[in-house]
């Protein structure tokens, strides 16, 4: 276990691997551990199934508009913001955990105002967001971007589907 945790560590402080592995690498590291710990929380402090989700999605009911901004409006908007936040925090800091991780407590507070469990695994999910634009912020923004926004979207895009086959 330690050895595939080196291994994780490794993969995602380096702009090495292709954009397109990076990216969806980067989309598993965020939506596993993030759905353990909506479950953890949910278990803990035994909260209603109904609630873990945050309102505005009710499965297939909705409107192909609806579905279009949760998968790529969503992602595009909030990575442009959080590209600027990123920017701003950086300078403060002379490594890029710090911004990172104040980035993920913000975008996790924020998306925690409609429903509160969704701040864990909001914030790790945007931990793995921010770290992976300023990883790429070094090579480019279009490429820090794109980094940040695809495994949001595939994120976005999973919840779309659980819920509009199981919700």
């Amino acid at each position: 276990m330690l050895k595939f945790i080196n291994y994780i560590k490794a993969f995602i402080v380096s702009p090495n691997p292709p954009l397109w592995r990076y990216s969806l690498y980067s989309f598993f590291i965020a939506i596993i551990p993030s759905i353990i710990l909506l479950f953890l929380i949910n278990w803990i402090f035994d909260i209603p199934n109904n609630s873990i989700v945050p309102t505005g999605f009710d499965g297939a009911g909705n409107s192909y508009l609806t579905i279009f901004r949760l998968i790529i409006a969503t992602p595009l908007l909030e990575t442009l913001i959080l590209a600027g936040v990123l920017v701003f925090l950086s300078k403060g800091f002379s490594n890029i955990f710090y911004p990172a991780l104040i980035s993920a407590i913000l975008w996790g507070l924020l998306h925690s105002l409609k429903a509160f469990p969704a701040f864990f695994g909001t914030a790790w999910s945007f931990f793995i967001f921010s770290y992976a634009f300023l990883v790429w912020r070094s090579v480019s923004f279009k490429k820090a971007f794109i980094a940040s926004a695809v495994p949001h979207a595939l994120i976005n895009l999973t919840v779309v589907l659980v819920l509009a086959f199981f919700g």
